[in-house]
């Protein structure tokens, strides 16, 4: 019997450390903005400024535009997101059925107090991030999506986590409402929407998941909005 050793049936895999590394490394340089909305990133200059072999810095950014933090263009490169605010409304569309989803499965899920106090403590920083924000409600982004990724997490399920990450990751990390047009909530109404889905999660809210959710992600369109002001225009 013939038991030669048959080719492996994919090629060796490079190791991922350094490109994950990388990618890491840059998801936090965009959350800080650091870079600016329709900035092309080229792998030759970043890995000059950054100090990195061109290939991890290519592989960490085709990491970034599977989640949807930048663009991918083919034969163009790489760039930071430019959103406006149809699109920032199509992505409210997209991700309200899945977030009540994870509001329902969290509820039933029945999390540990220890879970839901981290949560309150999320909501808590969301908070104080909001009341040192003045004019700059970006600096309110990264709280907000913390808050929001623990509850997904809450519901157990992994692919509905999956979902809902690559479907408002960009929303969250490069949008304010406020540069969009749209009025955004004072800091007594984002306490009592974020507890809101605190309380339905622990079954003390007569709510339906569907009503949280609707309330929460209601944007208050007494200003004009103009669907080709992007963000980029007003965080410059």
């Amino acid at each position: 019997m013939n038991r030669s050793v048959k080719p492996a049936a994919f090629p060796l895999l490079r190791p991922t450390s350094l490109r994950v590394n990388v990618a890491d490394f840059l998801r936090t340089v965009l959350l800080n903005r650091g870079f600016q909305p329709g900035e092309e990133l080229t792998d030759s200059a970043l890995a000059a400024k950054f100090g990195v072999s061109r290939g991890p810095i290519r592989e960490a950014l085709i990491i970034l535009a599977e989640e949807g933090l930048v663009e991918h263009r083919h034969y163009r490169g790489f760039r930071v997101p430019i959103l406006n605010a149809a699109d920032l409304l199509q992505v409210n569309e997209a991700r309200s059925p899945l977030e009540i989803l994870a509001l329902e499965q969290a509820r039933a899920r029945k999390p540990s107090p220890q879970e839901i106090n981290l949560l309150v403590n999320l909501k808590q920083a969301l908070i104080e991030a909001h009341a040192r924000s003045t004019d700059d409600l970006s600096l309110t982004a990264y709280p907000d999506y913390a808050f929001h990724y623990k509850v997904w997490e809450l519901s157990g399920n992994p692919w509905l986590v999956a979902g809902l990450k690559r479907i408002c990751s960009v929303r969250f990390l490069y949008v304010s409402a406020r540069s969009l047009g749209f009025v955004t909530s004072d800091q007594l109404e984002m306490d009592r929407k974020h507890q809101q889905y605190i309380d339905y999660i622990t079954d003390r809210c007569s709510h339906t998941a569907e009503e949280c959710v609707a309330r929460h992600l209601k944007l208050d369109r007494s200003e004009s909005v103009q669907a080709d002001v992007s963000f980029g225009e007003s965080s410059r």
